[in-house]
Order: structure tokens, then sequence, then C-alpha cells
């Protein structure tokens, strides 16, 4: 016979063993209690390190248990709402867009406009000096003057 065949262990009586379960991978060991109760608290990849699982395994679990990935809001997350767009906030904070818009709506600061909109005291004062007049004006007297159109 070859050494190419599977050795088979005896038993104490002489006879063959049965073979011992293999213990589960951890990829297929059963979930605690305990682990479903971190779902959403951190994010997958934090809890895939906790857990010894993998990220994949970590966001299917939360899905099918229904629970959502929550990223809490910091006061430094707040200063940059209305600072910018919302898309810009959105890709700045890793965030959705619909996220950043929810938020700064909730927190009464308006959405950020590259182009402020003019007031009725510069409206008042379209046509009243040339552009050249204006640009002699000084930057206080400026602030109330609306912007010329090719600064738009």
């Amino acid at each position: 016979m070859s050494n190419d065949c599977v050795t088979v262990r005896e038993g104490v009586a002489g006879g063959m063993s049965t073979p011992q379960p293999k213990p589960p991978s951890p990829s297929r060991r059963r979930w605690t209690a305990a682990e479903d109760s971190f779902l959403g608290t951190k994010s997958d990849r934090a809890l895939a390190r906790k857990f010894g699982r993998t990220v994949k395994a970590i966001k299917a679990r939360r899905q099918a248990k229904g629970v959502f990935l929550v990223k809490e809001w910091k006061p430094e997350d707040n200063k940059i709402l209305g600072t910018r767009p919302d898309l810009q906030a959105a890709m700045l904070l890793g965030r959705s867009a619909a996220s950043i818009a929810w938020r700064r709506r909730k927190l009464g600061i308006p959405y950020f406009y590259k182009f402020r909109r003019w007031t009725l005291e510069q409206l008042e004062l379209l046509g009243q000096k040339s552009d050249e007049e204006v640009a002699t004006l000084s930057p206080e007297e400026k602030e109330n003057y609306p912007p010329r159109y090719d600064q738009l």
C-alpha cells in the first residue's frame, strides 16, 4: 500500500473511533444575544474587529435584524452645516445629502447659497450708481450695495 492513504486512529477498544465534530468556523458560529445588542451602536468595521467576524457578516446580520447604522452627530459636524452646499457637507462628513439637509433644517440652519439673496435695501439702490462709483465705495458701504452682475 502507498503512504497516500488516510490514516485512521484506532479507539481505546481497538476499533475505529467516530470522527469528532469540528468547532464552528468564526464565520459560521451562532450569533449571541450580546452580539445582537451591539449591532448599530458602532461601525460595522469596529464590531467586526470586536467579534472576530467579517464586516460583511456584521452588515448582513444588522440588516436582517432591521437595525440601522446610526452615526452620532458631533458639535463640530453641526458647525459645518450651512457653510457649504449640502452635497459638499455630505462628502466631507461621510453622510448622505438627505441626512445633512434633515439635520440642517432640524437645527434651523439656512441652506448655503453661493450667492446671497439681495435685500430690499440693495434692490432699491439698483441703478442709482454706476459700477465705477460702486468700486470706489468703502467696504462698509459696499456691504449694503448689491453685487455687480459679473460678480454673480
